[in-house]
């Protein structure tokens, strides 16, 4: 059954079955939140139904945060349904393999009128070559000023973390600052302005975002001492 009057959708909890029955079956959807998809990434069935899916979206905003790991061949076969359409992209998703900028980029670079991309990667108990993985952020692309800078560390359960800066999604930070890694520089207005966020957020995250970001603001010196500025949060 198609529901061609359905524009807006925010769900808290979604599965990934789900997530395709509401891409065919919302055919004008142009904004699609979902607080916590559930992922199911062995089902070779689902993955072969995203594949066939021929007709691309209208999605100009789409938001997912992942409960469990989520495989990169889904992230990219999502992507690529929005790709000619898509203009705000942000993602916190819990991977089940490694990934880097390639990979990214590939998902990436076909979205052309991309205006606004946020992420926050994660995959546990596989750590990569960080410098490694920081040089295949520094690609023409990546390192084009309309793309965000991008962060990486090793997390505390020996796995990897990257996140687009300035940071949206909270994560456990390393407070060795000789151990973060950025692909460039930061850079805000020379009016740096305390920015805080439009909805609420309990006091824990509200503090651990402004730590981040403070110890970011910290170390970027170090690391571009000319003209680095970095803001607190993004609204």
């Amino acid at each position: 059954m198609s529901c061609p009057f359905i524009e807006r959708l925010s769900t808290n909890r979604c599965s990934e079955k789900s997530l395709f029955r509401i891409i065919t079956r919302a055919p004008n959807l142009t904004h699609l939140q979902i607080n916590c998809l559930t992922s199911y990434w062995y089902d070779d069935d689902l993955l072969n139904k995203f594949d066939l899916i021929k007709r691309t979206t209208y999605l100009v905003e789409l938001i997912i945060i992942t409960d469990d790991g989520m495989s990169f061949i889904l992230l990219k076969q999502i992507i690529n349904i929005c790709k000619t359409s898509i203009k705000k992209l942000m993602l916190s998703v819990h991977c089940d393999e490694p990934i880097d900028g390639h990979h990214l980029e590939e998902i990436f670079k076909p979205c052309e009128k991309l205006e606004k991309l946020v992420f926050l990667f994660k995959y546990n108990h596989k750590k990569v070559d960080i410098d490694d993985c920081r040089l295949s952020f520094e690609s023409e692309w990546w390192l084009d000023a309309r793309r965000p800078p991008v962060y990486i560390q090793h997390n505390e359960i020996g796995g990897t973390v990257i996140a687009s800066i300035p940071s949206h999604y909270s994560f456990i930070f390393k407070n060795d600052l000789y151990n973060w890694y950025v692909n460039k520089e930061i850079k805000i207005p020379r009016s740096f302005v305390l920015l805080i966020y439009k909805k609420f957020i309990s006091p824990t995250m509200f503090i651990s975002r402004l730590v981040l970001n403070i110890c970011i603001l910290l170390i970027a010196p170090l690391l571009h001492p000319i003209n680095v500025y970095v803001s607190i949060f993004v609204i």
